[in-house]
């Protein structure tokens, strides 16, 4: 079976690295219509669901199961060309090109745990709150995280003239530095009715993911964040449960 990707920077950039960051191992799924993974953070606080929208001239689905994502990403930067064409057997990826070759092993199916959560239940959540940040204000968020480096929370609340704060405190705890700013001006649907907490970790895995703006939606009955950042051909979303207040 032959697969071709035709931007390989974007395929590192939007789906091999935001995995690498949150898992060292992943099963990625080729089906006609796309490339997928759905992976998490090894104590499940944090779900990455990816896909690469494209076509694929496959008989059967198949599910590669990388034993090292960061590796073949190393590998992959070795590689010239952009438009890359991988040989998948049943055991193993090659390539092969004018000046690079390598052969990257599989694991058997079974040894990699995929996490145990329906990605299209999860997406289909009734979300209240939705609002947009960019990359820059998270990137001021963790610059001011080293002020209020005793805590590790992030609670989101909406202001009543219409704005989305954030703030990184512990409410349980006296006597720490906090450091709090506006994340968005504005917000759709409902309000966020009392602080709603995060763990700061979830923002750091974010912001490790090249992105002009980042769409946030929350749902206040279920305490859940999607974080969405998808392009054109890639979808990717982050999802994590919230803190208990």
């Amino acid at each position: 079976m032959k697969i071709n990707i035709t931007n390989k920077t974007e395929f590192i950039r939007n789906f091999l690295s935001p995995i690498g960051k949150v898992c060292e191992n992943a099963v990625v799924n080729i089906k006609p219509d796309s490339i997928s993974a759905l992976t998490s953070t090894y104590d499940s606080t944090l779900f990455l669901n990816c896909k690469l929208t494209q076509k694929n001239v496959i008989d059967n689905n198949k599910s590669l199961n990388i034993p090292d994502i960061n590796k073949f990403i190393s590998a992959l930067s070795c590689t010239g060309q952009d438009n890359i064409l991988f040989d998948v057997t049943d055991n193993c990826i090659n390539y092969k090109s004018d000046n690079v070759k390598f052969k990257l092993h599989l694991l058997e199916e079974g040894i990699i745990n995929t996490p145990a959560v329906n990605i299209e239940k999860l997406k289909n959540i009734k979300f209240n709150t939705q609002f947009e940040i960019t990359h820059d204000t998270l990137q001021t968020l963790v610059k001011g995280s080293t002020f209020a480096s005793d805590v590790n929370k992030l609670y989101f609340n909406t202001t009543s003239n219409g704005e989305v704060r954030g703030e990184i405190t512990d409410s349980e705890s006296q006597n720490v530095n906090t450091f709090g700013m506006v994340l968005a001006k504005e917000f759709t649907g409902d309000p966020i009715p009392s602080p709603r907490p995060l763990t700061f970790e979830v923002i750091r895995f974010i912001l490790t993911s090249r992105f002009e703006k980042c769409i946030i939606h929350h749902s206040n009955d279920l305490n859940v964040f999607l974080f969405d950042i998808s392009t054109k051909d890639y979808t990717i979303n982050y999802i994590a449960s919230g803190l208990r207040r």
